[in-house]
């Protein structure tokens, strides 16, 4: 492809820059080198010379979409655009924390509308709902475990210690000799 028909690509396409590559830093205000920026970081739509970026943490919220499939096709150019810039390291944290924090809200969605089922008299699901709600049933089961170890997890720490002390001495005694 000449250098000509990749820029009017890129010109076609407001998530590839003149080279024809899809932004990745490009895409944010904060980051961009030039002035292609679509979005920004920012919790909210940031303005700045008469030019709108979108928070691309708010459509990231608005979409709703744990799979983030429907965020990916809807706000970047593709699934693979959204992969790659996942990838990024300088974008890790920022994804990690949407990530996060989408998942707990839709948690907390969840966890409210099991409350209004246990709430609800009437209802066949109230007894489950409101066992669900006292056993704490959306945490980590191995998390809420506490006290004494089990026999069988003693016995495989000692013999993990055994086997660690035991080649311990095997290299002692090849080192000496």
């Amino acid at each position: 492809m000449a250098l000509a028909s990749v820029r009017e690509v890129a010109k076609d396409n407001p998530f590839k820059g003149d080279n024809g590559n899809l932004l990745l830093r490009g895409l944010f205000f904060e980051t961009a080198t030039s002035g292609i920026a679509k979005y920004t970081l920012k919790r909210d739509d940031h303005t700045w010379k008469d030019q709108k970026y979108l928070s691309l943490y708010r459509l990231y919220m608005a979409y709703d979409d744990p799979t983030e499939y429907s965020f990916a096709i809807n706000c970047l150019d593709s699934w693979e655009h959204w992969q790659s810039l996942t990838q990024c390291t300088w974008f890790k944290p920022y994804h990690e924390a949407w990530r996060l924090e989408l998942q707990t809200r839709l948690m907390s969605s969840a966890l409210s509308a099991i409350r209004s089922e246990g709430q609800n008299n009437t209802s066949r699901n109230a007894f489950a709902a409101n066992k669900y709600l006292l056993e704490r049933g959306w945490l980590d089961k191995e998390a809420l475990k506490r006290g004494r170890p089990s026999k069988a997890a003693v016995r495989e720490q000692a013999e993990e210690l055994f086997l660690s002390e035991k080649e311990t001495l095997s290299d002692l005694e090849r080192i000496k000799n």
